[in-house]
Parts: structure tokens; sequence; C-alpha cells
């Protein structure tokens, strides 16, 4: 009963996205065997011994590629079908994906979308967890890849290590306990309504991540887990 009880505050949640944010126009249709992946993903993320999941069930996919492929089918199959606005901002809502694999992918074949016919456009992510644990371990992710003191080479094996081994070399472990500390008085700042302090709008995590939709028991969440994955949290 618990988890369908959460289940179904899940889906008014999504439901209640969609309809607060008219902007997320590009959404992916799951054929059957993939919906009962999904399906057997959710089910997992409600486990009532509170197992989380860290890894998706699927492979990353290159969500502009995706959309194009099924404007191309729309195209041929039904006559004066819109045609995709190639300057137009891309917008997509993500729910449980347990990782952040399409994003990292979607951004690493970004280039395969720009040119003459294609134009430059805006790429916005909107994901949605069923446990903020999730939710901040998309952020740490995406904040070790962002680390500028690392040569590309050094960042993407950090990033590597932390997303695939359950258990880390301590000058991983380190460098995972300077991204939450630093997670941790950015978001904590931002939340606080100090997002426009010199030290704080200058620093690519207020630049790049957007909390304003979280409810204040969320964000709570959120902190509480970055402070988690520091040796010596504040008290």
């Amino acid at each position: 009963p618990g988890s369908d009880e959460r289940a179904k505050g899940r889906a008014k949640s999504v439901i209640h996205f969609f309809k607060q944010r008219p902007d997320v126009r590009h959404r992916l249709v799951l054929d059957e065997s993939q919906r009962q992946i999904a399906s057997s993903a959710g089910a997992m993320s409600l486990d009532p011994h509170h197992v989380h999941n860290f890894w998706g069930v699927s492979p990353a996919l290159d969500l502009r590629d995706v959309v194009r492929r099924c404007r191309a089918d729309q195209a041929t199959s039904e006559e004066g079908a819109p045609p995709d606005a190639s300057d137009a901002p891309f917008s997509t809502l993500l729910v449980g994906t347990n990782d952040p694999r399409h994003i990292v992918t979607t951004l690493a074949r970004a280039r395969r979308h720009v040119g003459p016919a294609l134009g430059e456009r805006s790429l916005s992510f909107h994901v949605y967890e069923s446990s903020m644990v999730e939710a901040a371990r998309h952020v740490l992710l995406l904040c070790v890849l962002m680390s500028d003191d690392l040569p590309p080479s050094e960042r993407v094996e950090r990033f590597l290590e932390i997303f695939m081994n359950a258990t880390l070399r301590e000058s991983t472990a380190e460098l995972v306990e300077t991204c939450a500390a630093r997670l941790e008085r950015v978001v904590g700042a931002m939340f606080a309504g100090e997002a426009d302090a010199p030290d704080v709008a200058s620093d690519r995590v207020c630049q790049v991540f957007d909390f304003s939709l979280l409810k204040f028991k969320e964000k709570d969440e959120l902190v509480e887990c970055f402070r988690s994955w520091r040796a010596d949290p504040e008290l």
C-alpha cells in the first residue's frame, strides 16, 4: 500500500509538472518492451527497503537525435507534420532515469546538431527522481565534469570511477568531499536567496542548475545529501 501511494503521488507530480511547464515540448514515447523496463525501474525505485537505483536500465540516448528521428517518421507518415524550429530552445523531461547518461550523451553530441540548416539551441533538461539521493547524485556527477581544476582526461576517469564503483580511491574520495562542500555552500546560498552574491553568482553550479521547482522539504533533503558526503560535516 505504501508503494502504491507513493507511485500515485509520483504520477500526480509529473502531471502537475507538465501543466506548469508547457515549454517542455519534447517527450519520448516508449514501445511496449521499453515501457515494461521503465515500469520495473519505477517499482525498484519505490523499494520498501529504501534501495536507491544509481544506474539506469536503458542505453544512453542522444535526445535531440531521438526527437529528430521521431519528427522525420511523423513527416513521412502524416502530411503537413509541424516542422522542427531549429533555433527554438530544446527542453525535455527525464523521469526516473537514475543517472545522467542521457544528459551527458546529448551534450557530448550537441555539435552534431549545429550547422547552417540546424542552427544553435539552448538545452534544458528537467529531471524528476523519486528520491533526492538520486537527484543529488545527478548534480554531483555533472559537477565533477565541470571541474576546471582537473584536465579533461582525469575528469572523465574520476567521473567513471564515481559513476560505476561502490568504493573509491582516497584521491577520488577527496574530490567527492570537495565537490560536496562546494555544492552545500552554493546550493544552500541559492536556497537562502543569496544567488546574487559575487562568489555564488560566478560559480558554474549556480549558472547551470535551477532548483526553483523543488519543495522546501526536497531542498532540505538535497542539502543534507551533500552534507552527508563530507568527511567532517559541520554541525
